[in-house]
């Protein structure tokens, strides 16, 4: 009975186009580029940088319903929700990565180095989708 009635909450959400109330995503090093994306209000900030955070561009993207409801059902498929939240990652390497999403009844946050859970790929290229293709890698 309670999962039927989350799974009626995500109807709700995706039927509405209501929006995340956070999400924050930023994956990238020091040494190559880095990418992050922020919802504000309804707009989302994309930035990238090249090597050494050296900021290089900004662009402020409007997705529609659909590119969210889209996203939101990429993040289920790919079993985002459920990712280990316990470990966190104190090695920095090359790469690293950190998410903040409220949406809905759900929440997550992350902050990782080198580790990657399994289907990360496809969560960055659902990312990029939810941003008209533009690089998030």
């Amino acid at each position: 009975m309670i999962l039927d009635e989350l799974d009626r909450k995500d109807r709700l959400v995706f039927e509405s186009g209501e929006l995340p109330s956070r999400f924050e995503f930023n994956i990238g090093g020091f040494r190559g580029a880095s990418y992050e994306v922020e919802l504000n209000d309804q707009t989302i900030e994309y930035t990238w940088y090249a090597s050494g955070r050296k900021r290089r561009g900004a662009e402020w993207i409007s997705p529609d319903v659909d590119q969210w409801v889209a996203f939101r059902e990429k993040l289920e498929e790919l079993g985002f929700w459920s990712w280990d939240r316990r470990h966190r990652d104190s090695k920095l390497g090359e790469t690293s990565w950190s998410v903040l999403i409220d949406w809905g009844h759900r929440s997550v946050e992350f902050e990782r180095g080198n580790v990657r859970p399994a289907k990360f790929e496809g969560v960055l290229s659902a990312v990029s989708g939810l941003i008209g293709g533009r690089a998030f890698r």
